[in-house]
Order: structure tokens, then C-alpha cells, then sequence
């Protein structure tokens, strides 16, 4: 395989791709918005706190899934959101899913695990995410490596999103380290990436929208894979540069996500929406 060139989405025979898959989920919905799952129960709405922690995390995020849901490309439950409050979140996170998965199947789920460990620990994170919970695709951190990843790019039709640059102040103390090449690294990385990791049409990328000019050059560095664009709304990322700089090759392969901004709103439908059409 030339490495020269990215390895563009869609390269599986047979099976459909997490691209393609990613893909039909933005043109059947209309969408590129993203919604963040996080939820954080000492601040949930009173009527949400009864004190049965798994059953009331999971009817705040059913209202805000059912609500969001004509308007969402993809939902995004973050992992800690959770685990934090122990088997009781993690309950209500495999309850979200199921939810989704049952009542929406169109709309992919993607958990906010950034898992990054030896290759043993990672097949039992592919287990957790693919098998436990049956989302369709995860966050991973690439710096274990390509072989130690493989589990969690290997199957059919699910999608790994590699963080590349993250989108919180002070990211770019490590993330933006001039390499040999004078480039920083996070460039490095995105391309080596977008060249080599690639076979199964299964990898996309996370780069952040707090700044349209490091989201551009990781598109630049891979022109055709999926990006998955947290930072606008609460963290203040500029929505319109940061779909102008995301945008692939072909004017698509993006999904911003937006997650206080529309669970903390009144009407977390009616927010949705009105992201959606900014986004549009």
C-alpha cells in the first residue's frame, strides 16, 4: 500500500464502513451536529436528583435524547460522566444506549472513552464499548500505537476516533512540541494517521474547534477522514469557523458536538435545533 496517500474511507468490500455509516447518518438526518451525553448528577434539575442515581440519570438523558433526536447526526455520552458515580452510572450509561440504540438505530453513538492502554487492556475496552454497550463507535488516544489499537479499529462498521489535539487551554503545551520536521506534532500524528491506520475505512480524528487554525491543519493533514469537533457552545469555539475549517475534501466528514449548551437549556429539543440550523 502506498503510504504516501491517505488511505481514503471506504476501502472494506462487502461490509459497509464506519465512514460510510457516519456518512449516511449526516445526509439521512440533515445534520452535523453532534450531542453530548455528560451529565453530572449533584447538578441535574431537582426533579432528576431522587436519590435512585441510575434510573434518574437515565430519564434526564432520555428527554434530552428524545428531544434532540430529529436534529442530531450522533449522540456522545463522555465515559467519566458515568463511571463517576460508580455501578450506578454506569447503569444509566449502558440504559442511554440501549435507549438509543432501540429507539433510534439510525443515530450512532459515539462513547468519550479516550482509551489508551497496552493491547490486552484495549480488547477488553472494545468489549466494554462494542460488546456492553453496543455503541458505534469510541474516542481512543493514539499515542499506545497502531497494533495496540487494533481492537478497537478492526470491526466491521464501528469507528475509532483518534485525539489528535484536544480542544481544553493549555493544549498545546505538549500537543503543539515542534518535531524535527518543525512541525508540531499533533500534525504529525494526524497524518501518519490519516496515511497508515486507515484500512478498515474505520478511523476518524477529534480536533478542536476553540482553534480554526490547528482544526485546519489536521484537515489538511487528512483530507478525507472524519473529525469529530468537540469545543463549540460552553467552551466558546467559533461555530463558523470551526465548519469552515473542518469540512473534508468532498465539503462533508464532520460532526461538531455541542453538549451543555443543549442539555442545561430549558428546551434541550429546541436548542438542538437551533444548532442544528446554525450548523446548517
Amino acid at each position: 500500500m502506498n503510504t504516501a496517500q491517505e488511505q481514503k474511507p471506504g476501502v472494506r468490500q462487502g461490509d459497509i464502513t464506519w465512514a460510510e455509516r457516519l456518512h449516511e447518518a449526516i445526509v439521512s438526518q440533515q445534520s452535523i451536529l453532534c450531542v453530548g451525553l455528560d451529565p453530572v448528577y449533584e447538578k441535574l434539575p431537582e426533579r432528576h436528583r431522587t436519590g435512585d442515581v441510575a434510573r434518574d440519570i437515565f430519564e434526564y438523558n432520555r428527554g434530552i435524547v428524545d428531544g434532540a433526536a430529529p436534529f442530531a447526526a450522533t449522540f456522545k455520552p463522555q465515559y467519566k460522566c458515568y463511571s463517576a458515580e460508580g455501578e450506578a452510572g454506569i447503569t444509566a450509561l449502558r440504559l442511554t444506549c440501549d435507549y438509543i440504540r432501540q429507539n433510534y438505530p439510525h443515530i450512532p453513538v459515539i462513547l468519550d472513552a479516550k482509551y489508551a492502554d497496552v493491547g490486552h487492556v484495549l480488547e477488553r475496552c472494545a468489549h466494554e464499548a462494542f460488546d456492553l454497550f453496543g455503541v458505534d463507535a469510541v474516542t481512543a488516544m493514539p499515542a499506545p500505537g497502531r497494533r495496540a489499537l487494533t481492537p478497537l479499529m478492526a470491526q466491521a462498521g464501528r469507528g475509532c476516533f483518534m485525539v489528535v489535539r484536544t480542544s481544553n487551554p493549555g493544549a498545546g503545551e505538549l500537543q503543539d512540541i515542534e518535531t524535527a520536521t518543525g512541525e508540531p506534532l499533533y500534525r504529525v500524528i494526524a497524518r501518519r494517521i490519516a496515511t497508515e491506520w486507515n484500512e478498515n475505512g474505520s478511523v476518524g480524528l477529534v480536533a478542536p474547534a476553540t482553534d480554526p487554525a490547528v482544526l485546519a491543519d489536521v484537515r489538511r493533514a487528512a483530507p478525507y477522514l472524519p473529525i469529530l469537533c468537540p469545543g463549540v457552545g460552553a467552551q466558546g469555539g467559533d461555530l463558523e469557523a470551526a465548519v469552515e475549517a473542518g469540512l473534508d475534501a468532498n465539503g462533508a466528514g464532520l460532526v461538531i458536538n455541542v453538549s451543555r449548551a443543549i442539555m442545561e437549556a430549558p428546551d434541550p429539543g429546541k436548542a438542538a435545533r437551533e444548532w442544528r440550523d446554525r450548523l446548517e
